[in-house]
């Protein structure tokens, strides 16, 4: 019995040893070890939190995109294709929250890595982009 009972501890400290913790958020967002806030929200969530107070938002597709498709209101618009992009970025407030989106959630991701790289404590990702934020009927500025 008591041979049993140490296997068992030791399964439990073995799994709680190899737990995940490490300084990234999972797909459903989450505070990242190193206090950094990165989520991943959904078209209707993001809408939601673009009223935090001082929020940036940032469109990181290309300028062929932004005049095919429009962007939100009130984006700021940061290609993240130049080879500028991580100095252009520094331009903004790294206190306050930033949320980013591109067409489909591919370059936004990599972007919040950039922006988590930056310094940046509040990062807000529009899970599968501007696509899915139009799918959902939601506006856009043309």
């Amino acid at each position: 019995m008591l041979r049993l009972l140490s296997i068992l501890i030791g399964i439990v400290v073995l799994m709680t040893a190899c737990s995940p913790t490490g300084d990234s958020a999972g797909q459903d967002g989450g505070t990242v070890q190193d206090n950094t806030v990165l989520e991943y929200l959904a078209p209707a969530d993001f809408r939601d939190k673009l009223g935090l107070e001082g929020v940036q938002l940032v469109d990181v597709r290309t300028p062929d995109e932004w005049a095919e498709t429009g962007t939100l209101s009130g984006a700021a618009r940061i290609n993240y294709r130049d080879a500028d992009f991580a100095a252009q970025i520094a331009d903004l407030n790294k206190d306050r929250p930033v949320m980013v989106y591109c067409h489909s959630g591919g370059r936004s991701k990599k972007a919040c890595k950039i922006f988590k790289e930056a310094g940046f404590k509040e990062i807000y990702e529009l899970d599968s982009g501007i696509s899915g934020w139009m799918s959902a009927g939601l506006p856009v500025e043309k």
